[in-house]
């Protein structure tokens, strides 16, 4: 049930629900159509015992918050409360007696809550949408604690999204003075390695994704990666990699990430995968992959 308290709301199913509620509504779609379509998304957690009472309750939470629960959704969470079958359900599930009062006191102020209608709705959100930061084909010197450049280059621009992201690639750049286009086309995409939760040893391109929406975390940005030029990308590459792509809010955290690919590559460790910038732009590198298992 992935449930972390006794609260109406200290639950996995309740929080996706309610989330998902709020996405359609602040995306302007119509309260049928926001139920139909949470009917359709969570039908196997409707029809899932342990799982189907939290869904209404998120619901009737949500539609009440904006003045809109109806009569069918009020009764239906009524039921399951006054009838005691969520109590039941966490009693068969081995909640502590505690637990079990605890829920009670909840679900009955829960109750007493959407029995009185709200006095105003909560605002639909204004959507903001971004565009990644960087253009595509856009080549990036970083400066390294070594005192060498690296260089990252920049894959793909999403245009007008949540995240507004940029897919960028690192490379095995290593140089003592700023890196140029030329030496971009000449680099070889950068590997990362792990080993996975089978005890397969996998290789990877490195692949970050900037996210726009994060811009004002990374304020620095401009000073601490160089726009040394562009080198034209006609490839259109999908948002989904074969090879995983890496997330972190502050862009800046890869540098030391690269400079450690770089430190270890060149104490000897050795790549089992390769491809050149040259390849990736022309679609023949990016499906590679190497996995082969530990010790």
């Amino acid at each position: 049930m992935g449930h972390w308290g006794t609260g109406i709301s200290s639950n996995d199913t309740f929080m996706e629900v309610y989330e998902t509620y709020f996405h359609y509504y602040n995306h302007n779609l119509s309260i049928a159509d926001i139920k139909e379509r949470l009917k359709s998304d969570f039908a196997e957690t409707i029809s899932n015992m342990q799982t189907a009472n939290d869904y209404w309750f998120a619901l009737a939470k949500a539609l009440w918050e904006c003045k809109e629960l109806d009569t069918y959704t009020f009764e239906k969470v009524k039921a399951i409360i006054e009838s005691r079958l969520d109590l039941k359900i966490w009693r068969e599930l081995e909640a502590s007696e505690k637990d079990l009062k605890a829920r009670e006191k909840a679900l009955a102020n829960f109750l007493a809550t959407i029995s009185t209608e709200k006095e105003k709705p909560k605002a639909r959100k204004k959507i903001i949408y971004y565009s990644g930061y960087y253009d595509k084909g856009t080549c990036l010197a970083i400066k390294m604690k070594n005192g060498n450049y690296g260089g990252l280059l920049v894959l793909e621009k999403e245009y007008d999204t949540l995240e507004g992201a940029n897919y960028v690639a690192a490379t095995n750049i290593n140089l003592a003075r700023v890196p140029t286009t030329d030496d971009f086309k000449k680099a070889k995409i950068l590997t990362g390695r792990h080993t996975d939760s089978l005890g397969y040893f996998r290789e990877y391109f490195w692949i970050f994704v900037f996210e726009a929406k994060y811009k004002r975390y990374n304020k620095e940005i401009d000073n601490c990666f160089i726009n040394v030029g562009t080198i034209p990308i006609g490839r259109v590459f999908e948002k989904h990699f074969e090879t995983p792509f890496q997330h972190s809010d502050i862009w800046t955290h890869w540098i030391n990430v690269v400079e450690e690919a770089l430190n270890k590559i060149s104490n000897g460790e050795k790549e089992n995968i390769s491809a050149t910038v040259e390849e990736w732009i022309n679609n023949t590198a990016a499906n590679k992959s190497s996995a082969t298992r530990g010790a």
